[in-house]
């Protein structure tokens, strides 16, 4: 008998904004890998991932 363990499927979040998008996508049950984003004022919003 052969046995698996379910994993979340894998996000990659590039130009990521304020953190909207990647809140949705681990809500949908994604696991999200990295946020990437260079404008200063969306990296200063505060998100949880």
């Amino acid at each position: 008998m052969t046995s698996t363990i379910a994993q979340a499927p894998i996000a990659l979040s590039l130009f990521s904004g304020a953190g909207g998008m990647d809140i949705g996508i681990r809500k949908a049950g994604f696991s999200v890998l990295a946020c990437v984003e260079r404008d200063r004022f969306c990296c200063e919003t505060p998100f949880l991932l």
